[in-house]
């Protein structure tokens, strides 16, 4: 059975929390039939981002009233708002890598996750996130260039110093186009 997208968007009303109402009435009402309008401003509006879904997805748990039909597709639209705000589309690929990659992410002491934030700061456009190659190539290059500090190396000049290894000072960000 399937709801016609016609009305999605005046179903859903009396099952929205105050919050998600009160929202709506500040949306522009000829735009409130639109169901992908109306989801999409509520998800904006509530700045609810993909750490946010994937987090709320791994934290969920069933309540003591609800069925398991019901907890399963609580979870089921959680996990497809998390995929839908990545950008993964209908890739099993895509996916995949969003899997392994927020599994490694997750696993990062906090200096490395904070780089990662930085890094993924540049990715608006790929769903914030870098793609798994991308995400383990700048991991590795920054373990790397912590691990093998450029040496400075006397100069011909009176005072100058060079660095014997310049790749960490051209280094770009993975999402960012050139």
């Amino acid at each position: 059975m399937s709801v016609p997208y016609d009305l999605r968007a005046v179903l859903m009303r009396p099952h929205l929390n105050e919050r998600a109402k009160n929202l709506l009435s500040r949306c522009d009402p000829d735009k409130t039939h639109d169901y992908k309008v109306v989801k999409k401003f509520l998800l904006q509006e509530m700045q609810l981002t993909p750490s946010v879904y994937l987090d709320k997805f791994n934290s969920v748990s069933k309540d003591s009233n609800e069925r398991y039909h019901q907890f399963s597709n609580r979870l089921t639209s959680l996990f497809e708002y998390y995929v839908e705000s990545r950008q993964v589309s209908n890739s099993y690929d895509r996916l995949t890598q969003l899997v392994i990659y927020d599994r490694i992410k997750s696993s990062l002491p906090s200096f490395l996750a904070r780089h990662v934030l930085a890094l993924e700061a540049s990715c608006v456009d790929n769903g914030g996130w870098l793609g798994r190659q991308e995400f383990i190539s700048a991991l590795d290059a920054y373990v790397e260039g912590m691990n093998n500090p450029p040496k400075p190396v006397s100069s011909v000049q009176k005072g100058a110093v060079t660095f014997t290894n310049k790749s960490w000072l051209s280094f770009e960000f993975p999402c960012q186009k050139g």
